[in-house]
């Protein structure tokens, strides 16, 4: 025989659904950085771009930060300062 919880249904729902909102929040948050990164590339500027890649948490120090920086200076024709 099982122990009865100490939680009531309800409970439990109540904090599932809290949870899933705030990953739902995060993960909203997170595609509008990327739509931004994108746009950014498209049509903005190196520092636009080092700024947008710092909220995201790539910095120019980062092997990821430094593909994209060297990605978006290869489509502009350039070089990496």
């Amino acid at each position: 025989m099982s122990d009865p919880s100490k939680f009531k249904d309800e409970e439990i729902e109540r904090l599932r659904r809290a949870a899933t909102g705030r990953k739902k929040n995060i993960d909203e948050k997170r595609v509008q950085l990327m739509r931004d990164t994108k746009r950014i590339i498209e049509t903005g500027t190196l520092e636009q771009l080092e700024e947008q890649l710092e909220l995201l948490g790539m910095g120019r120090d980062t092997p990821k930060g430094r593909e994209v920086l060297q990605r978006f200076i290869s489509l502009r024709g350039g070089s990496l300062r």
